[in-house]
């Protein structure tokens, strides 16, 4: 790595880091409330937990804003400058989609574990198996998610009308759902707010959408004006 690319990395995770302390102190004043004497379902409150006020939503909803704005911007972005030392689409979007699995997982593991790390301990909870079960399903979600986002985002051609639309989607269902209209804790996402495991609907829906993205972005025309060669690479 150049001495450019390590500052820059270093800058991304300074950012990185701060924002997640940031989020823990606008946190720090409600959390503790969410503790019933149930150590796995505080934990899944700490990252998902839903509330009549929208302002508790929003503050809940940053690390998610956040995976979305960045993970998933940073893939749409790549899908739309084919890089051509990738000779073909077929090597390049499985390339893009290996980057949002390792990207998506490093950025909502640590984001996940230092909440938890910190707003267990005045209760003496323990990491263990079980809250890295909890931190495996948040990522799995917000992965699946992600997937969602660029898909629909690729289909439209435009990333933040679509990612605006998702936040507003998503803070109407959890209003909807706290105040009981609709039970949604079987949908994916919806689930962490239910302190519930992967589902196999879950599943089935990831491997349909990375199916959708792939045959959706090998016919996709990435710049209006592409020959005939590079359509069918």
């Amino acid at each position: 790595m150049t001495n450019y690319q390590i500052k820059i990395l270093f800058y991304n995770l300074l950012v990185f880091f701060t924002s997640i302390l940031f989020i823990c102190i606008l946190k720090n004043n409600f959390v503790y409330s969410l503790y019933a004497g149930n150590s796995l379902d505080y934990i899944y409150k700490i990252l998902c937990a839903s509330s009549d006020n929208v302002f508790l939503n929003i503050i809940w909803m940053l690390p998610i804003i956040a995976n979305f704005y960045f993970v998933a911007r940073k893939i749409y972005e790549d899908l739309l400058l084919f890089n051509v030392r990738y000779k073909n689409r077929r090597m390049y979007i499985k390339v893009c989609i290996f980057k949002l699995f390792l990207i998506s997982f490093i950025i909502n593991f640590f984001s996940s574990l230092i909440q938890i790390i910190i707003f267990s301990q005045r209760f003496g909870i323990v990491i263990g198996v079980n809250c890295f079960e909890i931190i495996f399903h948040y990522i799995f979600d917000l992965t699946l998610f992600n997937f969602i986002v660029i898909f629909v985002a690729l289909v439209f051609r435009n990333f933040i009308y679509i990612f605006i639309f998702v936040i507003i989607f998503i803070n109407v269902l959890l209003l909807i759902m706290h105040l009981n209209i609709i039970n949604l804790l079987a949908v994916p996402f919806f689930n962490l707010y239910g302190s519930s495991g992967i589902s196999i609907f879950s599943l089935i829906l990831m491997i349909l959408i990375i199916f959708f993205l792939y045959s959706f972005y090998l016919r996709f025309d990435i710049g209006g004006e592409l020959n005939h060669e590079t359509k069918n690479c």
